[in-house]
């Protein structure tokens, strides 16, 4: 059962990919599965659905299908598994990596 920050997240979410599918004229997007992971990995903070729906509704980068898989399909890398901040660490991450694809590893 969704507390109720997750069920504002889910409304929010809800209303914001929306938005994002329809000039792109994505139906059924995202898959329930997806949208649930979402949900799930917000954990309950909005800082974490908001950056996701900027991330994914990036029009420089005007792929909003392959935004939300490197979204879902990002290893919490940046922090121990203990860690409460473990998923804003992996979001950061990807969000850092989109505006900067060409820096390696090197930096």
């Amino acid at each position: 059962m969704l507390d109720i920050s997750q069920k504002d997240i889910r409304n929010y979410l809800e209303a914001g990919l929306l938005c994002i599918a329809q000039p792109f004229k994505l139906k059924s997007w995202p898959s329930s599965d997806k949208f649930g992971q979402l949900v799930e990995q917000s954990k309950g903070l909005f800082i974490f659905a908001s950056t996701v729906a900027n991330l994914v509704q990036d029009r420089t980068v005007s792929n909003p299908r392959r935004q939300l898989k490197i979204m879902l399909t990002t290893a919490y890398v940046a922090s121990s598994a203990a860690s409460p901040y473990r998923h804003l660490d992996a979001l950061n991450l990807v969000v850092l990596r989109e505006a900067f694809p060409k820096m390696g590893e090197d930096g």
